[in-house]
């Protein structure tokens, strides 16, 4: 969902006119990054912030800037 809502990010501002270039190149290159640091797993709210964590099974965390930060990690 991360990877999802950055390329919408991405291609939001493509096609304002802010960004030039393959979307997927820039996803590739960690473009996102910028725009959301810490990415859909920094959860919002009291009642929700920082639950989550990284359950046996689950992808590993990754290392990448952008992804780095995630708080939680589930296949969907």
């Amino acid at each position: 969902m991360h990877k999802l809502a950055e390329r919408t990010i991405l291609s939001g501002l493509k096609d304002l006119g802010c960004l030039n270039g393959d979307v997927n190149e820039m996803q590739a290159k960690r473009i996102g990054f910028i725009f959301m640091p810490h990415g859909l797993g920094h959860l919002i709210g009291l009642d929700v912030h920082d639950v989550g964590g990284y359950l046996p099974g689950c992808p590993e965390r990754s290392t990448l800037p952008g992804l780095k930060s995630l708080r939680t990690s589930r296949t969907m």
